[in-house]
């Protein structure tokens, strides 16, 4: 983190693009600057202003105040694992009227001990046309991720892995509760896809 340095304010846009850089590659680490640095990457040259540089001395300033703060992997119970994955979506949240996505996944045990096994906050590649559009974008990405690790997870331990998935949608959570299906046609497969899994448990 030493070698992050502020950007001047008559910075130019190809100076930005190299701070951008290298913030996205510090994302890696730490969970929470990967929203501010996903609104950083949709910056492109027709855009570019202050408020931009603003934002990259923001997240520098956060990353040099704890430059002890680091992710810890504590020993878990093999025979308890779970992995926990929590989503959520913000619905035209970006300057382009995009939805903005995002979700951590969490490996624990029955002591409740956690680590985050992988995270991410990014730019919706489909249209979302309300909210619940966005939440079950976010949940089908989250679920696509979460699974695959507990596929592999479970091919390293040898043991079944319970995973949960937890969003703040209700909607989304009483449809799939429920026997009913939404009106967006879109979403009828995504629907049909987590109704099913949780069946399956």
């Amino acid at each position: 983190m030493d070698r992050l340095k502020y950007v001047p304010v008559a910075s130019t846009f190809e100076d930005m693009c190299t701070v951008r850089a290298k913030l996205a590659w510090a994302a890696h680490t730490p969970p929470d600057i990967s929203f501010s640095v996903s609104q950083l990457a949709q910056t492109t040259v027709s855009k570019f202003d202050k408020y931009c540089l603003v934002l990259a001395n923001k997240i520098i300033k956060h990353l040099k105040s704890d430059p002890e703060l680091a992710l810890r992997y504590p020993k878990l119970d093999k025979s308890t694992l779970r992995i926990l994955a929590y989503t959520d979506a913000s619905f035209h949240d970006n300057e382009d009227l995009s939805s903005q996505l995002g979700y951590v996944i969490l490996l624990s045990d029955a002591t409740c001990a956690v680590f985050i096994l992988s995270f991410r906050s990014f730019k919706s590649r489909r249209v979302a046309r309300s909210s619940m559009d966005a939440e079950t974008i976010a949940f089908s990405d989250t679920f696509d991720a979460s699974f695959s690790i507990k596929y592999d997870l479970e091919s390293i331990v040898g043991n079944p892995i319970p995973l949960l998935i937890l969003t703040d949608s209700r909607p989304l959570f009483d449809i799939l509760m429920c026997e009913k299906y939404t009106t967006e046609k879109r979403l009828m497969i995504d629907i049909s896809a987590a109704r099913e899994c949780f069946n399956r448990r």
